[in-house]
C-alpha cells in the first residue's frame, strides 16, 4: 500500500492517493454495503480483504451467486402470491 489514504483499484491493480475526508467517506460506504451483503448472504470477503471491496459484487471473487431465481419471485399455477410479496422490508 502506497499511503494510509489509498484506495485500490481491481479493475488496473493500482492505488489512488485521495484525501482523508473523501477515503473515510469511501471506506464507510463500502463498509456498510458488504456488510449488508453479508448479513443477507450473498458476501463472504474475509475481514482481511475489506479493502479490495468497491462495491461491484458481481466482478468480486467473494460473491455468492443469489439464490433467488425466476421461479421463485413470480406465481406459479399452484401459488397463490408471488414470493417477493411474502418478504418483510425493513
Amino acid at each position: 500500500m502506497a499511503n494510509k489514504n489509498s484506495i485500490y483499484d481491481k479493475l488496473n491493480r493500482t492505488w489512488h492517493e485521495v484525501p482523508p475526508k473523501t477515503y473515510a467517506e469511501y471506506m464507510k460506504y463500502c463498509s456498510n454495503f458488504r456488510k449488508r451483503q453479508q448479513r443477507n448472504g450473498t458476501c463472504i470477503c474475509p475481514r482481511h480483504h475489506g479493502w479490495m471491496c468497491d462495491t461491484l459484487c458481481h466482478k468480486c471473487v467473494y460473491s455468492k451467486p443469489n439464490e433467488i431465481t425466476e421461479t421463485d419471485a413470480f406465481p406459479s399455477p399452484g401459488r397463490e402470491e408471488p414470493f417477493f410479496n411474502k418478504v418483510s422490508y425493513v
